[in-house]
């Protein structure tokens, strides 16, 4: 069967054959469905500095945002499984460590990903531990049912940040991710979300009006700060989320929170960033780092797909056959895109 892999340590993947898989003690066999397209996925893509780590899987099979049916269960796993609407939490862990004690499995010290360490989903079947599936409601389609672990990681961030009903909140970066922040945050109650971004985002930018964000602003053109502060009465955001990986946005986040908030760091930087610690201090502000998700927020976005998922479905602006999926990685970096989506030849 096809696969989208990578092959060598190069910018670039490849369209090649796999067999299908063989189910492994306590696995089930997935018919894939959706796949999107993460921002760790672009980035193994493009071959930027920090993936070296993937080498020893090559060739790897990528794809870990993914949905489907499930259709053979291997020994230990009850056949009841078998034709259940899934998602799959992407991390393998160990399960006895004491972050994994604790429930928060995205902590795990010896966690390895599905679509990294071992095949993913960029294909027509995958075989993936069966308790890392959950089991979808009816009511949510397969292809929303994909945006599930971005949406996790989104949720993870919020409830790390403890949003309070009638709070301003400020979203650093229009990504995926940013723009989950936004939806979720009005849902958590946030009186007020203000959005940023560049004029390359515009696209962007108005989803993320559709679907929770009260303010836009555009920092290449506008300086975020006398406008924050207009909008709180002086007083600063009570909570910003830095979704964008830019040093600068994290800078400015901080100079934009009120004393005693706190942000929350989403995005993946790809440089150190030199901070003034002493605004931090002076002002009680907090600075949290939010990774990945537990399945008690997963067991949560399931229930938001279930409640009101069709309202991200703006986020999907590109869909692709997986026979085509190489060109849906090329689509992924157009200003436009957000959440590219890949669909199984047999989903």
């Amino acid at each position: 069967m096809k696969a989208i892999m990578k092959k060598s340590a190069a910018p670039g993947l490849v369209m090649g054959e796999i067999d299908k898989p063989v189910l492994q003690k306590g696995e089930v066999i997935i018919k894939v469905a959706a796949t999107g397209i993460c921002g760790s996925d672009i980035h193994i893509y493009d071959w930027t500095s920090g993936y070296e780590w993937l080498e020893p899987y090559f060739p790897a099979v990528l794809g870990h945002e993914f949905s489907g049916i499930v259709v053979e269960t291997g020994e230990g796993v009850a056949d009841s499984w078998i034709g259940k609407k899934v998602v799959c939490m992407p991390g393998k862990t160990c399960l006895v460590c004491p972050a994994c004690s604790r429930g928060q499995h995205n902590l795990c010290s010896s966690r390895r990903t599905i679509g990294l360490h071992s095949p993913g989903s960029f294909t027509d079947y995958v075989a993936v531990p069966v308790i890392n599936c959950m089991v979808l409601p009816e009511n949510v389609d397969l292809e929303i049912a994909a945006l599930s672990e971005p949406l996790a990681v989104a949720a993870n961030a919020v409830e790390l940040a403890g949003i309070e009903v009638g709070e301003t909140v400020v979203v650093l970066g229009p990504g995926t991710i940013g723009l989950m922040l936004a939806f979720l945050a009005k849902k958590a109650g946030a009186a007020r979300v203000i959005l940023t971004g560049v004029a390359a985002d515009e696209a962007r930018l108005t989803i993320g009006k559709k679907i929770g964000a009260d303010m836009i602003v555009r920092v290449d053109e506008n300086d975020l700060t006398p406008i924050v502060m207009e909008a709180t009465g002086g007083s600063g955001a009570d909570h910003v989320f830095e979704a964008s990986g830019n040093g600068r946005a994290l800078i400015q986040g901080i100079g934009v929170l009120k004393s005693g908030g706190d942000i929350v760091l989403v995005g993946i930087h790809g440089a150190p960033v030199s901070l003034d610690i002493n605004a931090l201090v002076r002002k009680e502000k907090r600075l949290l780092g939010a990774y990945g998700s537990s399945p008690k927020t997963w067991q949560r976005v399931i229930r938001i797909l279930a409640e009101s998922g069709n309202q991200l479905r703006p986020l999907i602006t590109h869909r692709f056959p997986l026979e085509e999926g190489l060109a849906g990685f090329k689509a992924s970096k157009e200003p436009g895109a957000v959440k590219v989506i890949i669909k199984s030849s047999e989903g």
